[in-house]
């Protein structure tokens, strides 16, 4: 209870600081969106903080119950969200996209083939679960010109390998193992099992992508097609798909990486890191190597209306030991500030809105 009182302190600070208008948040625990939800608790700090009712949160299922399990949105621990200005935005709709992520399919399946392979009792460690969390969407209309654009907000799968590596290192060992009662027919049948499993583009390719690569760029493709032809814009049917939009978050890849090449190398599509920081962009550090994991890519709709794009530097240069957790820190150190508020640093877009009326919008 004290690091969560810890967290949200240094949250708000982060969040009120940037003088962000809309926030597409990553890693909010996924508790549904009723009162006393996670991003309810946040969005209620962010209002103690300046005043009552500043900001509201997107709830994109509709349900508000406590404790309904159809408010949650997905099915990992975490999801993503939603929290904008009521005083800059009006929310036009709302909508949530659950990845269909094929590959993972195809991938799951070569798993239970090389496990079938090793014994009945054989405890399988890949799970057969979404890898990336649904993406969150929401149309605003900007209150001073009327202008309206959709943001997505996304967090695509990690790069670890979820198991993947361990069936096949568990297939090997079952192969020295039991070497002497295996028959030649079994030995090239576990072999053919583990070479299918590895040369999978969900398998590591060597590449510098790292596991699971083939689910990102699904993802990534899918949002592309959602939001170009298949997003109910105004939540009533009447147009599907804009050329107004933003997918922001943690793509969990690099910018020469496919599941972001899935959405910049369409022609109506900006790498807004690419367009206005170039190759010294950076949101996270790994064992002391940086580089952009958090994206921003725009339709050349709306971004024509980006005036800017910063990262800002407060949480993946920031050391451990500031933060909130109390674990193996010394709690002294902690302040409550923006810095170390996060493990990754906010990906901030200025928008100067054109004020043309809702009639003259960009739309497919």
């Amino acid at each position: 209870a004290d690091e969560l009182v810890r967290q949200t302190d240094a949250l708000v600070e982060a969040l009120l600081g940037s003088e962000v208008e809309i926030f597409a948040l990553q890693e909010v625990e996924n508790g549904g969106f009723a009162d006393g939800s996670a991003i309810d608790e946040l969005t209620d700090a962010l209002n103690d903080a300046t005043a009552p009712g500043t900001y509201a949160f997107v709830n994109p299922t509709g349900v508000t119950a406590p404790g309904d399990t159809g408010g949650l949105l997905g099915t990992d621990a975490i999801t993503n969200g939603i929290i904008y200005d009521t005083t800059a935005v009006n929310l036009v709709s709302s909508d949530a996209l659950v990845f269909a992520e094929s590959s993972a399919d195809v991938t799951f399946a070569l798993v239970e083939d090389l496990a079938s392979l090793l014994g009945s009792d054989y405890d399988n460690p890949v799970g057969d679960f979404q890898r990336n969390r649904p993406m969150v969407v929401a149309t605003f209309e900007d209150q001073v010109t009327g202008e309206i654009f959709s943001v997505g907000s996304v967090h695509f799968k990690s790069k670890g390998d979820s198991g993947l590596e361990d069936i096949v290192e568990d297939a090997k060992d079952f192969l020295t193992d039991n070497q002497a009662i295996l028959t030649a027919a079994e030995v090239d049948a576990i072999n053919d099992a583990i070479d299918a499993l590895v040369a999978d583009p969900n398998y590591d390719q060597g590449d510098g992508q790292g596991f699971w690569n083939q689910v990102r760029a699904d993802a990534a493709a899918e949002a592309y097609t959602y939001m170009t032809t298949q997003y109910d814009v105004f939540g009533d049917g009447s147009q599907l798909g804009t050329q107004n939009y933003l997918i922001t978050g943690d793509y969990n890849a690099y910018s020469q990486e496919d599941p972001v090449q899935a959405l910049t190398d369409p022609a109506d599509t900006v790498d807004l890191l690419d367009a206005f920081i170039g190759p010294d962009a950076y949101s996270f550090v790994f064992d002391g190597q940086r580089g952009a994991l958090d994206q921003a890519v725009a339709s050349t709709g709306l971004a024509a209306d980006v005036e800017g794009v910063f990262e800002w530097h407060i949480n993946a240069d920031e050391p451990d030991l500031l933060n909130y957790d109390t674990s193996f820190n010394d709690p002294r150190f902690y302040s409550p500030d923006e810095f170390a508020s996060s493990d990754h640093d906010p990906v901030i877009v200025d928008l100067q809105l054109d004020g043309a009326s809702p009639d003259d919008f960009l739309f497919v």
